[in-house]
């Protein structure tokens, strides 16, 4: 019986192995599948193949995401106007502070984003035909002395500066004037260096194209700042480097902890 016993087992072994090496075989097929199906979604999705990723829009439209969403710097800002009415104030070369008030969000006059309340900001706009590369504004209420510094600033656009020193609204008295100093003019109207590059917008990093034809040979820089209901946040302009110049028809991409798709404003570019 013994025997036997034996013999009925490995009689039936030998169908079972069979069996369970067909099912193995089976699985591991659909594995691969499914491995290769999700690393075609994810190059294609995420824009990481070997093509070129598609460029439309124009450069301040939002196209897609290849990071995790960034929050726009006015997104978490609030900004308090005094109850009094203060009549604006005309300054040099076409500028004119409208508003003193108070900010409460990122500070991003230093790069630090470290969030700030009660903030003194003042709301600067440009009605004049200059276009401004950089300008000092000192504020002066009674005994207190605030400093405000800006760039990049064409004729039509507003931008909410804050105090340099972080120094409070509430330090400042509803009288006060202003003055500018230092002030630096761009020698001829910057661009986007169309019909060069196409600019390609993302949260995180931003997609440069060639379209010019032939290579370009010097570093291109791109010039940024943070945007949010037709106004600027923040007197710094932010500036990102490709360095060693584009291949024709070659796509490049830099990153930029700052740029998000929805409340950056590329405001000019230099192609060499």
């Amino acid at each position: 019986m013994s025997n036997n016993g034996r013999h009925y087992a490995g009689r039936h072994s030998k169908p079972r192995k069979k069996s369970n090496k067909g099912i193995k075989i089976i699985l591991i097929i659909a594995v691969v599948i499914l491995l290769a199906v999700a690393a075609y979604f994810c190059l294609n999705f995420f824009g990481i193949s070997g093509e070129k990723p598609e460029t439309q829009g124009d450069v301040n439209s939002a196209i897609e995401s290849t990071s995790s969403e960034k929050t726009p710097v006015a997104d978490n800002a609030e900004i308090t106007l005094p109850e009094k009415e203060v009549a604006a104030i005309e300054l040099d070369n076409g500028l004119t502070l409208e508003k003193l008030g108070s900010y409460t969000g990122a500070y991003v006059e230093d790069g630090s984003d470290i969030v700030v309340s009660g903030t003194a900001m003042i709301i600067v706009k440009n009605t004049g035909s200059d276009y401004i590369q950089y300008a000092e504004i000192t504020v002066k209420s009674g005994n207190v002395e605030g400093k405000f510094t800006f760039s990049t600033l064409f004729p039509g656009e507003t931008v909410v500066i804050l105090e340099q020193n972080r120094k409070e609204y509430k330090a400042f008295g509803d009288d006060y004037t202003a003055e500018t100093a230092n002030v630096a003019l761009f020698k001829e109207a910057p661009s986007l260096c169309e019909g060069i590059i196409k600019i390609q917008p993302l949260n995180g990093a931003i997609n440069v194209t060639n379209v010019s034809g032939a290579d370009i040979e010097d570093d291109v820089i791109i010039y940024y700042k943070n945007y949010a209901d037709d106004m600027f946040y923040g007197g710094i302009t932010y500036r990102v480097r490709i360095t060693g110049g584009i291949k024709d028809g070659e796509i490049k991409q830099i990153i930029s902890d700052h740029f998000t798709s929805g409340g950056s404003k590329i405001v000019f570019v230099t192609c060499g």
